[in-house]
């Protein structure tokens, strides 16, 4: 296995993102216990996209918890169909 060329085909960023296919995983996961360079590759872009995902990350307003627990479910169509069995208008 030629590691540069495994490294730069793009499969680890599949593997990484959840989007590989049963066999690439099988393929990554052989080739990170095959060579260390492509452990090294993989753990890189798993902590890349961490620190992508919290750099676009939006805090919630401070007070939404507060207000989520003291809604009034009846208020809410949805929370009624639920309580109901029944879907709501919007989801038909």
């Amino acid at each position: 296995m030629d590691v540069k060329q495994f490294i730069s085909s793009g499969i680890i960023e599949m593997y990484a993102s959840g989007l590989a296919t049963e066999e690439e995983i099988q393929q990554v996961e052989a080739a990170m216990q095959y060579s260390g360079e492509v452990l090294s590759a993989v753990e890189s872009c798993l902590h890349d996209m961490e620190l992508y995902v919290l750099m676009q990350a939006v805090q919630p307003p401070p007070d939404l918890r507060t207000m989520v627990l003291n809604a009034d479910l009846d208020m809410i169509p949805a929370a009624k169909a639920a309580g109901s069995g029944q879907r709501p208008a919007d989801c038909n």
